[in-house]
C-alpha cells in the first residue's frame, strides 16, 4: 500500500481510553444534526451514497454535533476483526503462537485456531492504541488489493463528505467485431 492511501486509511481510525480500555471507531464523522434522529439518519445515508461496499454504521445524537461511524464494511465486522488482528500482531502473542503445542499449553487448546481465539479473549482488554493501529494496518494488509482500494475510496468519500466521489472507471466502448 502506498503512503497516501495508508495515511488516508489510518485517518479512518480514532482511538481513546475508556475505563482502562482502549476503544476505537472506524471512519467516524461529525454531522451537524443534533436534535432529530430521523434527520441524523438521513444525513448519514446521504454520506453513504457513494460507498461502493456494503457498510453498516452507527450514529449518536449529540450536542453540539453528532457522529456516525462504521461498524461493518464489505462483509467485515470491523469491531471484531481489527482487535483480533491487533491481538495476533502483539509480539508476546506472536511468541506464544510460535511456541504452540497442542499437547502442552495452558489453555488446553487442541488446534492453533482455537488457541488464537483463546488468546484473543485473554488479550483483548490489554490492547493499547499502538496495538490497535498495528492491528488496523494488519487487517488492511490482509485484504485483497481490489478490496483494499475499494476501502480507501470508500473512506475518502465518507470522510470527505463527497457524494459520488468514488472513482469508478468509465465503461469501455465496445468495438464492433467483424
Amino acid at each position: 500500500m502506498s503512503g497516501k492511501p495508508r495515511a488516508l486509511a489510518e485517518r479512518a481510525i480514532r482511538l481513546w481510553r475508556d475505563g482502562g480500555r482502549t476503544e476505537f471507531k472506524v471512519a467516524e464523522i461529525t454531522l451537524s444534526v443534533t436534535g432529530d434522529n430521523p434527520a441524523l439518519e438521513a444525513a448519514a445515508r446521504s454520506r453513504a451514497r457513494a460507498i461502493e461496499a456494503q457498510v453498516t454504521y452507527a450514529y449518536c445524537l449529540g450536542a453540539p454535533a453528532s457522529s456516525a461511524w462504521w461498524r461493518e464494511w464489505g462483509g467485515y465486522d470491523l469491531e471484531l476483526e481489527i482487535p483480533y488482528a491487533a491481538v495476533l500482531a502483539r509480539a508476546d502473542v506472536e511468541g506464544l503462537l510460535r511456541a504452540f503445542d497442542p499437547a502442552d499449553n495452558p489453555y488446553r487448546s487442541a488446534t492453533l485456531d482455537e488457541f488464537r481465539d483463546v488468546l484473543f479473549v485473554e488479550y483483548r482488554d490489554r490492547l493499547g492504541a499502538a496495538d490497535l493501529r498495528r492491528g488496523f494496518r494488519a487487517w488492511l494488509d490482509s485484504l485483497p488489493v481490489p478490496a483494499r482500494r475499494c476501502f480507501e475510496r470508500d473512506v475518502a468519500s465518507w470522510l470527505g463528505g463527497t457524494a459520488g466521489a468514488s472513482r469508478q472507471k468509465k465503461p469501455r466502448q465496445r468495438r464492433p467485431v467483424g
